[in-house]
């Protein structure tokens, strides 16, 4: 999966979806059912299994954050071109504010930081971030085994 902004490609290293079979649970991620939300939290990576605090997310090893903020969402679509689906998301004004905060953070953090994406009590992203996101809106392009819809229904809290 991989964010899109105007100005902006940031890789997404690990995806899980809500039907994937492997995935970090986020249990403490507060659960915002008929909310459209991204839960954000800026981590860092570890060596997956080397302590109770530390998930593999489809093979990328990242610290589970104690907490997430959320990121309001105004819109999320699906977009399949070439058989390749895409969701786009719009922010609200609070959720862009919080997304670029992260994405400071992130940025500031280092190479080993990681922005954790957490919809509906899983964490479904976590990229590594070169710049802050400034933008209301981003493309997350979803891997072909996953299900983009799906995410967009997690997203919008159906």
């Amino acid at each position: 999966m991989t964010f899109r902004t105007g100005r902006l490609s940031v890789v997404v290293f690990a995806v899980v979806l809500l039907t994937a079979c492997a995935g970090g649970t986020s249990p403490r991620a507060s659960s915002s059912v008929g909310h459209a939300r991204i839960g954000l939290a800026v981590s860092k990576e570890c060596v997956a299994g080397s302590s109770t605090e530390c998930v593999s997310v489809r093979g990328e090893g990242v610290l589970t954050p104690s907490n997430y903020e959320n990121a309001g969402v105004q819109d999320a679509t699906v977009i399949e071109d070439g058989g390749q689906s895409t969701v786009h998301v719009t922010f609200t004004d609070d959720g862009a504010t919080v997304l670029n905060t992260l994405t400071k953070q992130a940025v500031q953090a280092g190479s080993g930081a990681r922005l954790i994406l957490e919809v509906g009590g899983k964490i479904v992203g976590t990229p590594a971030v070169m710049e802050p996101i400034e933008d209301r809106e981003v493309s997350i392009i979803v891997a072909r085994e996953d299900n983009a819809q799906t995410l967009v229904d997690s997203i919008l809290g159906r």
